[in-house]
């Protein structure tokens, strides 16, 4: 993603990715205030403020999540006090399933989720039942602020 109050210079920067990169695919642009990028909008719609919403990419996730998530499978928080403990492996098609979402939760860089983020990522190798109940306990959580909208917006 490339930025310039001046538009002349991201033309330019255009002009040289297609150059360089032709061979490859068409780099395209998109101008104004709200972009779309890997997932995320990104607002400058407010002078002096960005606003990034990743509002579609939780609810793709949540659709996509093995559990269907009934309407009262909901949390008030990411982990619940057993994040640390242990138990049997899981086989090999859930371990895949467990990797696959650990690392999309990873691309949510919220503050209040790190913790348990990062403890489901350490757990990729040799994710045990219990990893797979903190995993779903995040996604009900998710669920739960995907049902107050007014949860999911972050300014920087």
């Amino acid at each position: 993603m490339s930025s310039h109050v001046d538009s002349n210079v991201n033309d330019q920067f255009l002009k040289w990715l297609n150059e360089m990169y032709k061979s490859l695919k068409k780099v395209s642009a998109t101008r104004g205030n709200k972009h779309r990028y890997f997932g995320m909008v990104v607002d400058f719609g407010c002078k002096g403020k960005v606003e990034f919403k990743m509002d579609d990419y939780v609810e793709e996730m949540l659709s996509e999540f093995p559990k269907k998530m009934r309407s009262n499978d909901t949390s008030l928080t990411p982990a619940s006090t057993s994040l640390f403990d242990n138990s049997k492996l899981l086989d090999t098609h859930k371990k895949e399933q467990y990797h696959t979402y650990a690392a999309k939760c990873l691309f949510l860089s919220r503050p209040d989720i790190q913790l348990t983020v990062a403890v489901l990522s350490t757990r990729v190798k040799s994710p045990t039942n219990q990893d797979w109940l903190r995993l779903e306990r995040l996604f009900e959580w998710y669920k739960n602020i995907s049902l107050d909208r007014g949860n999911r917006r972050y300014k920087s």
